[in-house]
């Protein structure tokens, strides 16, 4: 019956996804090319996804973040990646996307703070995949429950330290000290009634906690958030270290073929 269904929905007029990245530095395949890096310096997540959202008929849009490779990262580059650098990246691969089809745009846990720079008046539908609905603040203090107060202090030291100082592998300090600016996500999405998004979060995400997607339907509202929860699920939406790419792309077809069957049946 699923299978019924996802292939009536194959059938409704698709476009082009861009893929917009989490926090760390990766390349256009999602993967880190940096053995610290762990289970993030074997995946090709990025990859994976766009091959199963090719078979559904979309075009799909990736990137390397600046001073990333497929093989090497050059952090004297790469350590410049503020949000201006990386809104201004994302900014100008919109501006290529064809509008005479939907344009959407998939975000990964960080990348939810990202998407919101871009001009989400043209934007067609929003995926988030353990995407950040309140701000980077709460979600350090989440990943650092036991550390609360040192956390605090360190927070407080970004502000004298040079924007191009790295924290850890993931994201020069000027970045975090922008995004610590940031208002609530939610708020800026809230801004675009009309902007249907999907919310996918897998129950077991170690990095971003499930409460964040249970935030956005509180403070967006039903009509326009659908909210799909994963049993057991990392922070990929798969199990282990396996990311959950087949599972996405099956969420995004249901998703995007209610969309369209109810803006036909509106039509009438």
């Amino acid at each position: 019956e699923d299978r019924m269904e996802n292939k009536a929905h194959s059938k409704f007029q698709k476009g082009t996804i861009l893929l917009i990245h989490g926090s760390a530095p990766f390349n256009q395949d999602g993967r880190v090319p940096d053995a610290r890096a762990g289970r993030y310096s074997k995946t090709e997540f990025y990859k994976t996804l766009a091959q199963e959202l090719e078979k559904d008929g979309w075009n799909v849009v990736r990137y390397n973040k600046p001073g990333v490779y497929q093989d090497r990262i050059d952090f004297d580059i790469y350590k410049t990646t503020d949000l201006a650098i990386l809104g201004k990246q994302l900014n100008e691969l919109w501006s290529t996307l064809p509008t005479d089809k939907p344009r959407l745009v998939f975000a990964w846990s960080e990348g939810s703070l990202h998407a919101a720079l871009l001009p989400l008046n043209e934007v067609d539908g929003v995926i988030l995949l353990g995407g950040i609905s309140s701000n980077i603040r709460d979600v350090i203090f989440w990943q650092s429950r036991e550390e609360g107060s040192n956390i605090e202090n360190q927070l407080k030291d970004l502000e004298g330290m040079p924007r191009t100082e790295m924290l850890g592998l993931d994201r020069p300090a000027g970045r975090l000290i922008d995004e610590l600016r940031l208002p609530n996500n939610w708020t800026r999405f809230r801004q675009s009634p009309n902007l249907p998004i999907l919310i996918l979060h897998g129950e077991s995400d170690s990095e971003v906690p499930v409460s964040q997607a249970f935030n956005w339907e509180k403070e967006i509202g039903p009509n326009q958030i659908t909210t799909v929860l994963k049993t057991n699920a990392n922070h990929m939406f798969g199990f282990g270290e396996a990311d959950g790419s087949e599972a996405i792309a099956a969420e995004i077809q249901l998703w995007w073929g209610n969309i369209q069957n109810n803006r036909n049946l509106r039509a009438r």
